[in-house]
């Protein structure tokens, strides 16, 4: 209830912000240009964390519910490599895809599997240092379909992984941009690929970098 009442007017406020970064309220100076970018992003993010606490409440309560359709999954990965690119630029990180001549379509909820993607991609470019690559690649197997985010960065120890996917959970690496998080994203993401009756792992090295995997059924 508290995420639901802190929503509506955050929205509210983003809404004012966006009329003055489209100028639709008048011309701004570049100072205030710059305030104001500052005051969106900060919003950004605070709406983040409020989608997070609803998804994890949807989830915990069972009111977390699919809407399957068929996708084609090169199409899907395709659009998020180029979705990114902006994101990955700030840092010098490349995006690359890798992925076999043909994918299946599978019966996804697309907006769903984009959110687990995105927290993915996210947490690569965070804890990646800059001018490296992320490699966002598939294997297509008898039953299921495996879709990875291989990053170069600083790796997970081996005693924090097994946390990884819980509430709230965070490790001693740190964003090497200074960016922040609530160690929501990864516990979502293991409950979304669970609803459609997947699993998640990751595999990594200090030093040498991770990499997240997850199941979907064909």
């Amino acid at each position: 209830m508290a995420a639901h009442d802190l929503r509506n007017p955050l929205s509210t406020i983003k809404g004012y912000l966006d009329l003055f970064l489209t100028k639709a309220l008048g011309d701004l100076t570049e100072d205030q240009r710059e305030v104001l970018h500052d005051m969106n992003r900060t919003s950004d993010i605070m709406l983040g964390l409020i989608d997070d606490l609803l998804d994890v409440t949807a989830i915990e309560t069972g009111n977390l519910q699919l809407e399957r359709r068929p996708t084609k999954i090169d199409e899907l990965l395709t659009g998020i490599q180029t979705s990114f690119r902006v994101l990955a630029h700030a840092k010098s990180i490349e995006i690359k895809l890798d992925l076999p001549i043909t994918l299946p379509v599978l019966h996804i909820d697309q907006s769903r599997i984009k959110q687990v993607l995105t927290n993915l991609i996210t947490n690569a470019v965070k804890y990646s240092f800059n001018r490296t690559i992320i490699l966002l690649s598939a294997r297509v197997f008898e039953k299921e379909v495996w879709i990875s985010v291989r990053d170069q960065g600083q790796g997970i120890p081996v005693k924090e992984m097994k946390n990884l996917f819980k509430d709230f959970s965070r490790t001693s690496v740190q964003p090497t941009g200074g960016e922040k998080s609530i160690g929501l994203g990864l516990a979502i993401t293991r409950r979304i690929v669970e609803a459609h009756g997947g699993i998640i792992w990751v595999d990594s090295e200090i030093g040498k970098g991770s990499t997240f995997t997850f199941s979907l059924p064909r």
